[in-house]
C-alpha cells in the first residue's frame, strides 16, 4: 500500500526512456569583450527512469551547470549544442538546494505546498490530493501546520522535497542537499530520498558526502566540464592500472573507512568482493 502510494505521484508523467544527452556543450559569456567560457564539454549519457545517479566532481567540475541543464534552469545568456532527448528537454523543474529555506516559500509545509499548487493552477481537489500524498511520502504529515521557522534542518529540507514533488517532476534531482544539516537530519533526509528511489522514483543525488553512496549507484563523476566516468562506485575508489590512482584520490577526497580498510586488504592479497561501501557491509564480508 505504501510503495503504491508513494509512486502515484510521477509516474504518470515520467517518459518511459528517460534522459539522454547526446554530445551537449554548454557555453556562457566570458565577461569579456569577446569569446564564451565552456561550462559543459560534449556530455553524452542516458539516464534510465529509476535509477540513482550520484553526481560527482570537484567545485568548479560543471555539476551545478548540468543540474541547470537537467532541470530546464540554465541563465538564458548561455548557448547549448548537441541533443537533449526525453521528457526534460523542454520543461522546467524544481530542484532541492543546498540551503532548505531557499526552496519554501510558505510559513508551514501546508502553506509551502498549497501556494506552489495554486501558482500552477491545480483545481482545489486536487491540489489537497496532492499534498496528502506529498506530506505522506516525505513524514511531514503529523507537521503539516508547523511553522517553518520551528523546524529542524531536516524537516526545512523535507519541506522543500515535498514542494518539488508537487510539481510532478519526472526526477528528483537534489543538489548538496544535506551539505548544511547535522547526522541526524542528514540521515532523515537520506532515508525518505532512499525510500522514494525503491518506489520508482528517479533520483539525481549530488554530493560531497561518499558516506552516503550504495553498491548499486551509478556515479557520473565530471572534471573540467568533462563526463570522466560512468559506472559504480568501486570503480571509482580502485586505482587506474596505467595511472595508478583512482578518481577518488585525484579528486583528494577520503573515502569511508570501509572502503580504506577494504582497498589495504586487496594489497595484501585479501580481496573482499564486491568493495564493502559501509561498516556493515565490512564486517560481512570478513565474516565470508
Amino acid at each position: 500500500m505504501r510503495a503504491a502510494l508513494l509512486g502515484r505521484v510521477w509516474r504518470k508523467k515520467m517518459n518511459p526512456h528517460g534522459l539522454e544527452l547526446r554530445d551537449v556543450s554548454v557555453f556562457s559569456p566570458s565577461g569579456q569583450s569577446s569569446g564564451e567560457q565552456l561550462l559543459l564539454d560534449h556530455i553524452s549519457l542516458r539516464i534510465a527512469p529509476g535509477e540513482w545517479v550520484q553526481l560527482a566532481g570537484p567545485n568548479g567540475s560543471g555539476k551545478s551547470t548540468l543540474v541547470k541543464l537537467l532541470t530546464g534552469q540554465l541563465d538564458r545568456n548561455c548557448t547549448v549544442t548537441g541533443d537533449i532527448g526525453g521528457a526534460f528537454a523542454s520543461e522546467t523543474y524544481p530542484y532541492v538546494l543546498q540551503h532548505p529555506e531557499t526552496g519554501i516559500v510558505g510559513a508551514t509545509p501546508w502553506e509551502d505546498l498549497l501556494l506552489g499548487l495554486e501558482q500552477r493552477g491545480a483545481p482545489e481537489e486536487q491540489a489537497r490530493t496532492m499534498m496528502e500524498r506529498v506530506l505522506a511520502q516525505t513524514r511531514l504529515s503529523a507537521i503539516r501546520h508547523r511553522p517553518v521557522a520551528e523546524m529542524s534542518g531536516g524537516e526545512q529540507q523535507l519541506t522543500a522535497i515535498a514542494s518539488c514533488l508537487a510539481a510532478e517532476p519526472p526526477l528528483l534531482v537534489l543538489d548538496e542537499p544535506t551539505s548544511m544539516l547535522d547526522p541526524t537530519s542528514r540521515a532523515l533526509v537520506l532515508a525518505v530520498v532512499r525510500e522514494l528511489h525503491r518506489a520508482g522514483l528517479t533520483v539525481i543525488w549530488v554530493t560531497h558526502r561518499l558516506q552516503e553512496w550504495e553498491s548499486d549507484d551509478r556515479v557520473l563523476a565530471l572534471e573540467q566540464g568533462r563526463l570522466i566516468y560512468d559506472g559504480g562506485p568501486e570503480g571509482f575508489y580502485c586505482a587506474d592500472e596505467e595511472k595508478g590512482v583512482s578518481l577518488c584520490d585525484r579528486f583528494g577526497w577520503t573515502p569511508p573507512y570501509a572502503v580504506r580498510t577494504a582497498l589495504a586488504l586487496r594489497r595484501h592479497g585479501i580481496r573482499l568482493s564486491p568493495l564493502p561501501l559501509c561498516a556493515e557491509q565490512l564486517a560481512r564480508a570478513v565474516a565470508r
